[in-house]
């Protein structure tokens, strides 16, 4: 099949995840900024016709006030239920039943249900109570959440001891942590020269084989009993930070 019907293809298999109910409306609003990475980043067709899909959904006049609040702070500014009726003053309850409500409107719109489109928003500086505000009458759109709202609600965030919020405002201010530079120690640290690791291996009484030594060993060979053994492994790929290197003692099979 050529390339055209794979993307068909795709585009039905993210249809049947995120636009058949108002349980995948809810994974979709709950992914938003994953799909939205996948739209920008990596070129996702079907990521972006879906975000421009939710986005005319969320710019129609289907929803209420409070339900176009509560979208923008939970799915958008991502803060949990209980800080949200906090901020909004109401109850947790009414947070989820509000989400539920415009879960099944962003259904219907899907659907095929006939909404008009709010006005064009005009672009302007708000606080974060301004911002609500503008949001709920429509004049401001849901899924865009102008910079300093967002540091007014880290701020907001911060004052209710939200660990997270006041450590973001500090690296703002101060920058990020710095790590303190340790100089290189040869005593904690020292070298040794593969004769320096042999004189080694000989007051443990092990005996100094390479790796490679030990699987020709192996060849053809009977196990007859074991004893300790150190070689160096330098087979470190350090692009995928797998394997190991330099010396070690392992217990080894002694062949004959």
């Amino acid at each position: 099949m050529g390339s055209g019907s794979d993307i068909h293809s795709r585009n039905n298999v993210i249809e049947d995840v995120y636009l058949s109910d108002t349980h995948g409306v809810e994974r979709l609003l709950a992914s938003i900024f994953e799909i939205t990475e996948r739209s920008k980043y990596k070129f996702d067709q079907s990521a972006t016709t879906l975000i421009t899909d939710l986005n005319l959904a969320l710019d129609s006049d289907i929803f209420t006030e409070l339900e176009r609040k509560t979208i923008a702070l939970v799915y958008y500014a991502q803060l949990e239920y209980q800080k949200v009726a906090k901020l909004l003053e109401i109850k947790v309850y009414e947070v989820i039943n509000n989400l539920a409500e415009s879960l099944e409107k962003v259904s219907a719109v899907f659907l095929g249900y006939k909404v008009a489109k709010l006005p064009k928003y005009k672009p302007r500086d708000y606080s974060l109570m301004d911002w609500l505000e503008a949001v709920g009458k429509g004049e401001a759109s849901v899924y865009e959440i102008p910079p300093q709202v967002n540091t007014d609600i880290l701020n907001w965030l911060a004052k209710q001891g939200d660990d997270q919020a006041q450590e973001t405002l500090r690296q703002r201010k101060e920058g990020p942590p710095i790590e303190e530079y340790q100089e290189y120690s040869v005593e904690k640290y020292p070298f040794y020269t593969e004769e320096q690791f042999r004189r080694m291996d000989q007051k443990l009484s092990v005996s100094y084989l390479p790796k490679k030594e030990l699987e020709r060993l192996a060849l053809g060979r009977t196990v007859v009993g074991g004893r300790k053994t150190s070689f160096h492994e330098d087979e470190f790929d350090f692009d995928t930070n797998k394997g190991k290197f330099g010396p070690r003692v392992v217990n080894a099979k002694v062949y004959k």
